[in-house]
């Protein structure tokens, strides 16, 4: 069997820069563990071997509100009990609409105690708030130009999410959809022509903060992407980008979840520099936990990560961390038989 933790000569290396691949199966411990670190500038190209085979991020497609006399636009529809919605716009030819409603199929009855802000400042701004169930709250901040903004948040019942979007620059788009109850979505997006996307599905059922957490910051630095998808309950993503060119993608799946905290995926991902790459894809079983966290700073990097484990889980562990130039590291783990 492989060894799990790279050797000491590899931990202690400070002035070279390794591509690395690990990989593990089966690990009759019930957990998989791998660290690395490198750091330096290599004096060779890295070989493509990082596991992000297909980690591009589709871009978000945009709609835009065009007014011939430069008015802005705003549509709100509620139906319920005690719904909040705020717009306020500054410049021309911003475009915002909130829709919040409920399960109108029990008793005709709509939502009630959802909460909608818009806030925006600048011209051609395009926001879209849709809230479907009850104790919902969205919040929309924007300040440039030509941003755009889609929260689509619950079916029917779908309760305690909470969407916040925040974006101060030019061409930023933002694309948030969440299921379920319990969930949260953050996006900030400060610079221009960054883009985020966040798709949660909870399968808990009217709980407060037990559902996905998803956070995306990208500071400094144009042209950032990323994308967190999450199923299940209890999984947490964390990407920030610090930089140009960088692109993050997180997908976790938490199969039959039990809502006690162990059948978890936690990604977290932390990017600073140009053209960084990181991929992280993680599947749990009934009671297994996937952990990954990556941090990259430099340029030219790439990270892979595919952590799969089931049997009863409390699966895979990786911790990538990577300085300096033309970085590369793949990690892919497999523990039992995978349900997906």
């Amino acid at each position: 069997m492989k060894k799990l933790i790279l050797s000491m000569a590899m931990l202690c290396a400070t002035s070279m820069l390794f591509a690395q691949t690990q990989f593990f199966t089966g690990n009759p411990f019930y957990y998989n563990q791998v660290n690395q670190w490198a750091t330096g500038v290599s004096t060779q190209s890295a070989p493509d071997e990082a596991g992000c085979v297909d980690c591009s991020v589709p871009q978000i497609q945009r709609l835009t509100y065009i007014s011939y006399d430069n008015e802005n636009n705003s549509i709100i529809n509620q139906t319920g009990d005690n719904n909040d919605a705020n717009v306020f716009q500054v410049g021309a030819q911003n475009y915002s609409m909130i829709n919040q409603k409920g399960n109108d199929g029990y008793l005709g009855l709509g939502g009630t105690f959802n909460d909608a802000q818009v806030y925006q400042s600048g011209d051609q701004n395009y926001s879209d708030v849709k809230q479907d169930g009850d104790f919902n709250d969205s919040d929309v901040i924007q300040s440039g130009n030509r941003n755009f903004v889609m929260q689509d948040v619950g079916i029917g019942w779908a309760e305690h999410n909470v969407t916040y979007t925040r974006q101060m620059g030019d061409d930023n788009a933002s694309y948030q959809k969440q299921r379920g109850d319990g969930n949260t979505a953050m996006v900030e997006q400060l610079t221009n022509n960054n883009e985020a996307t966040q798709i949660q599905n909870s399968t808990d059922s009217h709980s407060a903060g037990t559902g996905n957490e998803a956070s995306i910051w990208q500071y400094g630095g144009d042209d950032n992407k990323a994308k967190q998808v999450q199923t299940g309950t209890h999984n947490y993503g964390f990407a920030e980008q610090n930089g140009t060119g960088n692109t993050s993608l997180s997908t976790q799946v938490g199969y039959s979840n039990v809502g006690d905290g162990f059948a978890s995926n936690y990604s977290s991902t932390l990017q600073i520099g140009n053209e960084n790459l990181a991929c992280v894809d993680q599947k749990a079983g009934p009671m297994g936990a996937n952990l990954s966290a990556i941090y990259q700073l430099g340029n030219n990097n790439k990270a892979g990560v595919s952590q799969n484990t089931d049997a009863s889980g409390w699966g895979n562990i990786s911790y990538i961390s990577q300085y300096g130039n033309m970085n590369n590291a793949s990690v892919m783990q497999t523990n039992g038989t995978s349900p997906f």
